[in-house]
């Protein structure tokens, strides 16, 4: 499938779905995946799994 000059005319139209698409799925991938070790990575909520040694 080429894209041509009218897909591209409408193709800034489509960047807000899109990238909330692209979230909404990453979102689904972490809940849905051992969310601890996606998690532990993210500046603030990291904390939660600080374990003292």
């Amino acid at each position: 499938m080429k894209l041509g000059p009218r897909q591209l005319q409408i193709l800034p139209k489509w960047i807000p779905s899109l990238t909330l698409f692209g979230i909404s799925g990453a979102a689904l991938v972490t809940y849905g995946s051992e969310w601890r070790a996606v998690l532990q990575y993210v500046p603030y909520y990291n904390g939660k799994f600080k374990t003292e040694d």
